[in-house]
């Protein structure tokens, strides 16, 4: 993560590295709330849920 990146980016790379790690390499305990907890903890779960369901559309 390079200095002066903004917030937004940085959350949405760890979101992505997160749903990679997921998706293509079966680590276990990536879950919808541990990915919201850790980089969106504001928004609640009912507007992360089609956010998410976009970004893993996004990687496949």
């Amino acid at each position: 993560i390079m200095a002066g990146e903004p917030e937004g980016s940085r959350a949405l790379g760890g979101l992505l590295s997160g749903l990679a790690r997921d998706a293509f390499h079966g680590q276990p305990g990536i879950t919808e709330e541990l990915l919201r907890s850790q980089l969106y903890p504001e928004v609640p779960p009912e507007e992360f849920r089609p956010f998410l369901a976009k970004m893993r559309g996004v990687l496949k």
